[in-house]
């Protein structure tokens, strides 16, 4: 593909990552690459055009899709688009499509070709860490010092203290007619219609429902243990990101839905990283028994379940805008295996 082809791509990315929400979009991608895995599984030959893997190159990724909604959904906000009630800073809404808003479509789109020009240079001085992941976290500190935001935001409690949330403790009392606003209402909406973010939580945890170290370390060895199985059947990492991505399509009918692709991804990466480069299938088998390919992987579930607790605490939870601790996580988690591979003790699984 030629260069003004991919930026094309990337942008376009950007705009549908815009277009149909960041978390949405993401599912969408889940979906184009576990048909692409399953493609490639069955030895089906995908036209020379198209590359490769599907869903999760350099020019086409989540840092194009995902890392686009995240930045358009920062700008709506700047411009007053948003004026949904949102529990946190509506900068973080990551599920509202923008497909009303063609600025904001221009400005995911823009971020969608930073991620891959992001991601392409990584690739290119061959760093020992994953480029995608790297450019997904790379593009939210950007989107966050270009349109105005904090890169970590007011620490009002200890820095890894959730404890104010658990208690529905607000940045500062609301009050309606005499009656205290619950910590489960909406947010106050000011006379622009925004809503009124001194009424926010102290602290704002991603993905509530699992923003524990006990969910963290569960989470890990449930969705760890099946993806491990998956990668050291297929030798790739990806068919398992795949399943947990698609979930996200989740969001459309609820809010908890379960938040485990890091895990999926991290995992596979671990199982990889056991056996010989560029395996195959038969010759993964070979090499790795599926015993130690489980144990190990599903041992990476857990410490990249571990990290993204983590990173939330400390880029997300204080912030204004997203910023996605499950790619952060595998981020660290694959700079880890790098170095590994660095020292000669493992195999470098992207």
């Amino acid at each position: 593909m030629s260069v003004v082809a991919v930026v094309a791509v990337a942008a376009v990315g950007g705009a549908l990552g815009a277009a149909l929400g960041g978390y949405l979009s993401l599912g969408v991608l889940g979906c184009l690459v576990v048909v692409g895995q399953l493609l490639a599984y069955a030895d089906v030959a995908l036209p020379a055009a198209v590359p490769t893997p599907l869903g999760y190159t350099v020019w086409f990724g989540p840092h194009v899709l995902f890392g686009g909604g995240v930045a358009a959904a920062a700008y709506a906000v700047r411009r007053g688009y948003m004026d949904e009630g949102y529990r946190y800073h509506p900068a973080k809404d990551v599920t509202t499509p923008l497909s009303a808003h063609p600025k904001a479509l221009a400005v995911g789109g823009a971020f969608g070709v930073l991620g891959g020009v992001f991601a392409w240079g990584y690739a290119t001085l061959g760093v020992p860490f994953d480029p995608i992941t790297a450019a997904v976290v790379l593009s939210a500190f950007a989107h966050r010092v270009l349109l105005g935001y904090p890169l970590v935001g007011e620490v009002r409690s200890g820095l890894l203290d959730m404890s104010p949330y658990e208690r529905g403790e607000r940045r500062e009392p609301m009050t309606d007619g005499g009656r205290v606003v619950e910590s489960n209402d909406r947010p106050a909406e000011s006379s622009s219609g925004v809503p009124n973010v001194t009424t926010r939580f102290v602290v704002e945890p991603f993905a509530p429902w699992q923003a524990d170290w006990r969910s963290a370390l569960a989470l890990g060895v449930v969705v760890g243990l099946p993806a491990s199985v998956l990668a050291s059947l297929t030798a790739s990492a990806l068919l398992a990101f795949g399943l947990a991505a698609a979930a996200l399509l989740g969001f459309v009918v609820r809010e908890e839905v379960p938040v485990c692709y890091h895990v999926a991804l991290a995992s596979g990466m671990a199982v990889l990283a056991l056996g010989p480069a560029d395996a195959t299938a038969a010759t993964f088998a070979a090499s790795v028994s599926l015993p130690v390919a489980v144990v190990v992987g599903t041992v990476g579930g857990v410490v990249v379940a571990v990290f993204g607790e983590l990173l939330q605490r400390v880029f997300y939870a204080h912030a204004e805008t997203h910023f996605d601790a499950p790619f952060a996580a595998v981020f660290l988690f694959g700079l880890c295996l790098g170095l590994l591979d660095i020292a000669g003790v493992a195999t470098l699984p992207f």
